[in-house]
């Protein structure tokens, strides 16, 4: 009998185990994606505004418009960003971006299809990529379009093995370029909305002369401290469409985008995750739960004269109540442990893996065992209930 119940005993607490271990393990999961996402819009603030051509969220279906209609859209050109900066005085900083792909060439290496951006204005102040080496470009070299070029870490060293990148001479799509600087490494993420570690940075009129054709790119702009995103966003509206001539009966053709709806998506995608990986740990939890409720009623059963010793020599029910639930939350914690023990193991092998970063968290480590715990003590109560509801004399006299 003794080896049934341990054999019982041991398959709940595989059950809270394997529960602990799934909740915990997508809560990492869930924590590690947002760290990862978040470190991929690190070097934009949540305040940028970005005017586009096409709106990130629901707007298409709040106009009644189809997807394809905003294709139709004319671009955002570079006078259109001088335009804003000159104007919007609600801005700190406007700069216009203008991202597309070519072949990246040095004297002992070629790379196809290589991230360009052509930055000018304030983009190297609303933009946090420091540098490790060098400077950035300079107003004189923005403006006359200067051939000099910023480069990332891990593209400087494909292209300079065992050199150094500074004052070097690239070749960016035909045009011969000189590289003034070096960014820091910004490392691996899920979300690379620009791939630092693998771009270059160029002036747009060496992107003219290098045959990118005007198809148009981006304002990028950040409200002064302070200042609402209402107001902020009316403001960049009608620069807009006082530009480009729309009459008042005319809908928008330009979309803000902030990047605030990004940083809210991230946020609503890390609880999803946490709630599909508590949803999924709730039914390993809630067998555990059954079996260590089945445990507790068949020790009640064996253990019914020493509660009604017990309960003879004076104590309350409350105290046979409490002994029972004690047990039972004792166990439910002893299987938490033992799943997060191993989802700790798992998280260390899988933790340094370069893009989706995975640690330890206190937070999760107690939110998985309040959880175990409170499934223990659920499970434990009815039989707790039972055992404080024996009769002490039946309960002394009955016989197996």
């Amino acid at each position: 009998m003794q080896h049934v119940d341990r054999f019982r005993s041991i398959l709940s607490l595989l059950g809270i185990s394997i529960g602990v271990f799934t909740t915990f393990l997508v809560f990492t999961l869930a924590d590690g994606l947002r760290q990862s996402l978040q470190h991929s819009l690190q070097g934009f603030g949540d305040r940028m505004v970005l005017v586009q051509s096409i709106p990130w969220s629901s707007q298409a279906a709040e106009d009644g418009r189809a997807w394809w209609s905003y294709l139709r859209r004319p671009p955002v050109l570079e006078e259109e960003a001088d335009y804003l900066r000159r104007h919007a005085d609600l801005a700190q900083g406007v700069a216009y971006v203008q991202t597309f792909y070519r072949s990246v060439s040095s004297r002992s290496e070629q790379l196809r299809s290589v991230l360009v951006t052509a930055a000018s204005g304030d983009w190297f102040r609303l933009f946090d990529y420091p540098l490790q080496a060098g400077r950035i470009f300079t107003g004189r070299e923005l403006q006359g379009g200067s051939p000099v070029a910023l480069v990332g870490s891990e593209l400087a060293e494909t292209l300079f093995p065992g050199g150094s990148a500074l004052g070097a001479s690239l070749r960016v799509g035909g045009q011969s370029v000189t590289v003034v600087g070096v960014f820091e490494e910004q490392g691996e993420s899920l979300l690379s909305l620009m791939e630092v570690d693998r771009m270059v940075v160029i002036p747009p009129a060496v992107a003219a002369r290098a045959g990118v054709s005007r198809r148009g790119g981006y304002v990028a702009a950040l409200p002064q401290d302070g200042v609402q995103s209402g107001l902020f966003d009316a403001q960049l509206r009608g620069l807009m469409r006082s530009k480009r001539r729309l009459s008042p009966w005319t809908p928008d053709d330009f979309s803000l985008n902030r990047m605030g709806f990004v940083q809210e998506t991230v946020d609503e995608i890390s609880r999803k995750v946490r709630r599909f990986g508590g949803l999924i740990g709730g039914f390993s939890l809630l067998i555990g739960g059954f079996g260590i409720a089945n445990v507790l009623l068949v020790s009640v059963k064996e253990r019914t004269r020493e509660i009604g010793i017990r309960k003879a020599l004076g104590a309350t029910h409350e105290q046979i109540r409490r002994a029972f639930l004690k047990e039972a939350a004792a166990l439910s914690l002893l299987g938490g442990l033992a799943g997060i023990g191993l989802a700790a193991a798992v998280v260390g092998l899988l933790g340094d893996n370069g893009v989706l970063p995975l640690q330890l968290s206190w937070i999760n480590v107690v939110q998985c065992l309040a959880i175990a715990g409170t499934i223990g003590v659920l499970a434990g109560w009815l039989p707790a209930c039972s055992a404080s509801r024996l009769d002490p004399v039946q309960a002394i006299s009955r016989t197996y």
